[in-house]
């Protein structure tokens, strides 16, 4: 190769160098897009392996003389939920009340009722 050309060939080199450090130095910084001032929250729920339902105001077999009756139902982990009243009158004779049924989707809740049994 010819002295002239190697010239040529290093002159040409160092003015890509040249041109690349100049473009590489309008390039915005990374650091400066990162910064934000929004806030992610992320909540995480646990929920057990198994169903977890307690009913709360009511015992299970109390005899109830007050026509008024409040009660609360919560529900963890369930599909389908059915709230069914039993009535057992003094002959003995069974009735059976379906209060409400509802498709919670596993999702966490309380539902209250409040029952007057005179009409």
């Amino acid at each position: 190769m010819k002295k002239t050309q190697k010239k040529i060939l290093g002159i040409s080199g160092l003015c890509l160098v040249a041109a690349m450090t100049v473009f590489a130095a309008t390039l915005p910084v990374p650091g400066a897009s990162a910064t934000s001032s929004v806030t992610d929250t992320i909540s995480v729920r646990v929920v057990g392996s198994v169903p977890d339902v307690n009913i709360l105001g009511i015992d299970n077999g109390e005899v109830i003389t007050v026509p008024n009756q409040f009660f609360k139902v919560e529900y963890e982990n369930v599909d389908t939920i059915s709230v069914i009243l039993e009535h057992v009158d003094l002959d003995g004779n069974v009735t059976t009340y379906t209060l409400d049924e509802f498709v919670p989707d596993y999702e966490p809740g309380t539902e209250e009722y409040n029952l007057h049994f005179i009409k």
